[in-house]
């Protein structure tokens, strides 16, 4: 369990999870799926993040083999307008890691981050 905003989440790996970890050791692929790991986690811990906002009873948070779930006990009793802020959070998540990894890229070509996101593609 994770302590997170002054009550207790329940944090859970399903037990696949495990064997595709495995998995991605014994081919080579370890980097690739902690990339996808914390990818997942980030887009979580958004979800969770803004349902903690809006005030939801949080249940768990479980990270499946290929994605997570948040379990909530408010489907169907929150307003829709709460549900979309919290369905819209995990996405929004991404613009973060997208800027962070373009802030760490960009020193590495010696362009700043507004050329690196504005550029067009190699073709």
């Amino acid at each position: 369990m994770n302590r997170a905003g002054g009550k207790w989440v329940r944090f859970q790996i399903h037990p696949l999870f495990w064997l595709v970890i495995g998995s991605g050791v014994w081919t080579g692929y370890f980097i690739e799926l902690l990339t996808l790991f914390v990818v997942v986690l980030v887009h979580e811990l958004g979800h969770l993040a803004a349902a903690r906002a809006v005030g939801w009873r949080i249940g768990s948070l479980e990270l499946l083999p290929f994605g997570g779930v948040l379990r909530v006990d408010e489907w169907g009793t929150a307003p829709a307008r709460d549900e979309v802020v919290v369905a819209l959070a995990g996405p929004f998540q991404h613009l973060f890691m997208i800027y962070s990894a373009c802030s760490f890229i960009a020193p590495v070509f010696g362009a700043s981050i507004g050329r690196v996101i504005s550029s067009r593609p190699i073709v």
